[in-house]
Order: structure tokens, then C-alpha cells, then sequence
């Protein structure tokens, strides 16, 4: 075991998939200086840093590891190779998420062939992962996007909303899609509060997914969702 102190707050961490320089040892961070460090866990070395001038909302590796994305607050995506770390110039997605937002989020889909973004201005976009062009988009969401996450098995897409005409407290909706139609699938009631800061994951072979928060009397709660073909919103 090992505890690594640094001089910023990190916001988030991740681990490689294996195939950026050092394999499944480095491990990805972000701090409020925008400052993006790449560890060797092995020694806990800082090998790459990549230093942003606007706020970095999200970034994730492909599951590969040949490419690492990094979503800014403007609504760009800037692409690096995933085992050099150096960044891929003639690659920036950008113009799908309207002018003057931001990306939020990014999920890629188990297959690896293509990858979903969503952003402040309630749009969620597909991408093609070989070619970066747009395979279309979910525009009847209402709510900026917060998070989003594919099942293992790639069917569906999940994302945490929030709702933003509310100047007096927070919303936070949870919301299925069919990832292939791209159709929202009605799910049942949950007794997680609108106001929890849900997170989420899938289970890792079965379409469950699993909500955590809190309900309205501010007590703990994980509330388990299983999504079935032919019957997609039981509990």
C-alpha cells in the first residue's frame, strides 16, 4: 500500500487499460490548477503532465488504451495518443454541443468503436472513434448532462441530468437510453432524492445498474434497477 501526497486537491483519478506508456501501472489525475499528471504507480513517478488553460471537465482513455480524451469547459475534446501522451493536433472535436458550452462528460462503448459525450446544453453525441465524425445525436434530454455511463453489454446508455431553472436547490434526474435506437426507456419509480448528487455504475455482465445517494429524509440509499429486452424498466 501506498499514499501519495501532492500539493493540490485532485479532482479525479483514473487508471490506464494498458497501453499508454507504463501499461496498467499509470494512473491519470486532475487537480484544480488544471494540471493533468500521469503516475507510474510502480514507483510513484510523475512521467507526463499536461497543463490546460481553461477548466478540464472530464477525460478518459479508450478501452484500449491508444487514445486519451480530455472534454474543456469551451465544449472541446482534444484526442492524444494513448501511448505517447502527446497530443493529436489534427484531431479537436467540436460544433456538435452549442457555442459557449460545455462537454461534461464522456463514456466510450464497450465495443470501442465509438463514444458518447454530453454536455451543459442538454445534448448527448455519438462519435465514431476511428473516423471523429458525429453519428447523430439525443436531443430530447432537457436537463445539462452530469455524467454518463454504457452497460457491459453496451445496450444502453445511462446519465445523470441536472436541472438548471431551479435557482434554489439542485435537481438531478436519472435517465436510460437505448444506446443503438437512441430512444429514452421509461424506468421505474427510485426513492433516491431529486436532490442527491446520484452516483452510478453497471454491473459488469448484467444490464443492473446501480444508483447511490440519499432519499429525502437524507438517509443513504442504493437503489438497484434492472433493465430486461423484453421488458426494459423492471425492478
Amino acid at each position: 500500500m501506498h499514499v501519495e501526497r501532492t500539493k493540490e486537491e485532485i479532482i479525479r483519478g483514473i487508471f490506464s487499460p494498458g497501453q499508454a506508456v507504463g501499461g496498467e501501472n499509470i494512473f491519470a489525475t486532475c487537480n484544480y490548477l488544471e494540471e493533468i499528471n500521469f503516475y507510474d504507480t510502480r514507483m510513484w513517478r510523475l512521467v507526463k503532465q499536461i497543463k490546460y488553460k481553461q477548466e478540464v471537465e472530464s477525460f478518459i482513455w479508450d478501452r484500449s488504451g491508444a487514445a486519451f480524451f480530455v472534454a474543456d469547459v469551451l465544449g472541446n475534446i482534444s484526442v492524444y495518443n494513448g501511448e505517447t501522451l502527446k497530443p493529436t493536433p489534427e484531431v479537436t472535436l467540436s460544433g456538435v454541443h452549442r457555442k459557449g458550452s460545455r462537454c461534461t462528460s464522456i463514456a466510450m462503448h464497450p465495443s470501442n468503436t465509438f463514444f458518447a459525450t454530453g454536455g451543459n446544453d442538454a445534448i448527448i453525441a455519438f462519435w465514431d472513434f476511428e473516423e471523429f465524425l458525429c453519428m447523430g445525436t439525443i436531443l430530447e434530454n432537457q436537463h445539462s448532462v452530469r455524467n454518463l455511463s454504457f452497460s457491459s453489454c453496451g445496450a444502453y446508455l445511462a446519465a445523470i441530468c441536472q436541472d438548471d431553472r431551479l435557482e434554489t436547490e439542485k435537481k438531478f434526474l436519472l435517465e436510460v437510453y437505448d444506446s443503438e435506437q437512441r430512444v429514452q426507456i421509461a424506468l421505474p419509480p427510485s426513492n433516491i432524492s431529486h436532490q442527491s448528487k446520484t452516483s452510478l455504475d453497471w454491473h459488469p455482465s448484467r444490464p443492473v445498474l446501480a444508483l447511490s445517494g440519499h432519499n429525502e429524509n437524507s438517509q443513504g440509499i442504493v437503489h438497484l434497477l434492472q433493465l430486461e429486452p423484453n421488458n426494459p424498466a423492471t425492478n
